[in-house]
């Protein structure tokens, strides 16, 4: 949960200090348009800049005080067990049906596309004595990670992108076309003339399973999961597994963990409403779709022995 103490009148005021997911303060950016006229737009994507400028100072602190600098933690194999085990936590069908599909894979590449305007993913790597393993199917083949880490909406000072996904989301009246272009973020990536959304975009277009956590599914991201779900649609073979952190997820019911399954499921679906899909596509991708609840085996560290 983030919040901001907000000083720019115009915008501040009229943004809620605390929203539940970052996709809540993207959205309330949209809905406040509503509220300025033609003499203060520019004004509000002044102060919007003002907020990217606080955001920044903001996080620079929190990369400084990271858990990351915690010598209690053992960072040095997080990467080959994240690797190994990222999926050991589906339920068994899912697993062995996953388990199936990569033996047919002479090497898996890892590629690290994040929505995080941090370098946590740069430092957990940099800290890992591993980024190569023999594939557990068959020991003639390997899996590695691409060091590179793909930034979708920039990162701390380097052209951070905050905004909304689409002109529907701006519900002000007085927006040109040029202001809007600077709230709307597919645009502003592309007018930053920075890679960022085509290696972005090349990624998923290029890969056969993909690999959510840490993400809420807002709907100022819509864009991306409709490259995913185009993707994952192409091919009986491609899979989307979603990492849902929830405390109160119980298996102790079939119906429980069934309907808590496909909220999610549901939640994913919802976001593609643009891409005109049948019932009978929205059902392909809901069976290609894996969710493991409160995963501890991606990107998690482990106490160091005393």
């Amino acid at each position: 949960m983030l919040f901001f103490a907000f000083k720019f009148q115009l915008l501040y005021k009229n943004i809620k200090e605390r929203t539940a997911e970052w996709s809540d303060f993207e959205i309330a950016l949209g809905k406040f348009t509503r509220k300025v006229d033609l003499q203060s737009a520019d004004k509000f994507l002044d102060d919007l800049d003002e907020v990217i400028d606080d955001l920044t100072e903001y996080l620079k602190l929190q990369q400084e005080n990271s858990y990351l600098n915690d010598e209690k933690y053992n960072y040095e194999n997080v990467i080959q067990e994240t690797m190994r085990e990222y999926y050991s936590e589906l339920e068994d069908k899912d697993g062995d049906e996953l388990r199936s599909l990569l033996k047919n894979y002479s090497e898996i590449i890892y590629h690290f596309v994040t929505f995080n305007y941090t370098n946590t993913i740069e430092q957990i790597i940099s800290k890992s004595l591993v980024d190569t393993i023999r594939s557990p199917y068959n020991y003639n083949y390997f899996w590695r990670i691409n060091k590179r880490v793909i930034h979708a909406h920039g990162a701390i000072d380097n052209l951070m992108t905050i905004g909304v996904n689409d002109d529907s989301q701006i519900l002000g009246e007085e927006f040109s076309e040029r202001q809007k272009e600077d709230l709307i973020k597919p645009l502003l990536l592309e007018n930053s003339r920075a890679a960022n959304q085509s290696l972005a975009r090349n990624a998923i277009q290029g890969g056969n399973i993909f690999i959510i956590f840490g993400m809420s599914l807002g709907v100022t991201d819509t864009y991306w999961w409709e490259l995913l779900a185009k993707r994952v649609l192409v091919n009986e073979n491609h899979r989307l597994i979603i990492n849902v952190f929830d405390p109160s997820y119980s298996k102790r019911s079939v119906r429980r963990a069934r309907r808590d399954r496909e909220k999610w499921e549901n939640a994913y679906i919802s976001k593609l409403d643009n891409l005109g899909l049948t019932d009978e596509d929205k059902e392909k991708i809901r069976k290609r779709i894996y969710i493991i609840f409160n995963n501890s085996k991606v990107l998690m560290p482990k106490l160091r022995e005393e």
